[in-house]
């Protein structure tokens, strides 16, 4: 058993990276296969630098609108 000495250090994912960890499932499976560790880990420097935690789920909450916006408009121009 190894003791607190030699154990890896781990950090306790928060709250909100866990939430958000569960909203980029509305981004496409292709971009999601290239960018969701990327995503994760630009959350996390985010968090850490946020005045915050209501001004950076503000921030979050309107980059997943616009991106969403701009995704189902893409679509729906080239359904027509």
């Amino acid at each position: 058993m190894r003791d607190a000495v030699t154990r890896p250090a781990r950090q306790k994912e928060s709250r909100s990276l866990r939430l958000y960890a569960r909203l980029p499932e509305l981004y496409p499976p292709a971009f999601l296969q290239r960018h969701r560790a990327e995503m994760r880990q630009s959350f996390a420097d985010l968090e850490d630098a946020a005045a915050s935690k209501a001004a950076l789920l503000l921030l979050i909450g309107e980059d997943l609108t616009t991106a969403s916006f701009r995704t189902f408009s893409r679509h729906r121009l080239a359904a027509t």
